[in-house]
């Protein structure tokens, strides 16, 4: 990746470069880096989040230049896909100005189950669970990285097909959990309930402002 390009933790960054390199060697169009942070609103967190505030709110938080973006593949980076509702609106922007092809690439596992610490989702509302569920597969409680092998393939395929995104990347649970420890941090100490279903949270013994900063 060009040195202006940093995501500041080694395995997300090896990670994003990958799937950087994967999209290079598949297509012909000339690819050009572009990096836009850009989030006035949390928008799963809105009260007033009604399918057309959201896509309202989300097309003023990505402005979109059609001359660098035409016939260019352009990958979008999140955190997280919640609801579905920023990054496969924006992809599809993309799109519509003429890019060649979008790749999303999540920096955090499928959401699956609800959280009561937060966000304020329901389990039908999540769009990973949602996509699993319409091919007659139920989400278990232990959705570990071993539950997830070949149904991140099924998301992926039905992204392409319903809103013509080329492709689609998740950080792993295990990834997830090596990041925390590349910040000397417990992965014990985080809850993950949200990606796996399971709310074991244990005290940790004191509290780093490192944590905090990447809580």
């Amino acid at each position: 990746m060009p040195p202006h390009l940093t995501i500041g933790n080694p395995i997300v960054q090896e990670r994003l470069t990958n799937l950087k390199d994967k999209i290079i060697k598949t297509n012909k169009p000339e690819y050009r880096d572009t990096i836009v942070r850009s989030s006035p609103a949390r928008l799963f967190m809105s009260e007033s989040k009604t399918p057309e505030n959201i896509r309202k709110n989300t097309i003023k938080k990505q402005e979109i230049n059609q001359p660098v973006v035409f016939n260019k593949i352009i990958l979008l980076g999140d955190d997280s896909m919640v609801r579905g509702n920023t990054a496969i609106i924006i992809g599809e922007r993309y799109i519509m100005f003429g890019a060649a092809g979008v790749y999303i690439i999540i920096f955090s596992p499928p959401v699956t189950s609800k959280c009561n610490k937060g966000l304020d989702t329901e389990d039908h509302e999540l769009i990973a669970r949602q996509i699993l569920e319409k091919q007659g597969i139920v989400v278990g409680p232990n959705a570990d990285d071993n539950y997830w092998k070949g149904k991140q393939k099924l998301i992926e395929e039905y992204l392409k097909q319903k809103h013509n995104i080329k492709g689609l990347s998740y950080l792993s649970l295990g990834g997830l959990k090596k990041v925390i420890s590349s910040f000397n941090a417990d992965p014990l100490h985080f809850c993950l309930k949200c990606f796996n279903g399971q709310e074991e949270l244990q005290a940790p013994p004191q509290i780093s402002s490192d944590w905090i900063d990447i809580a």
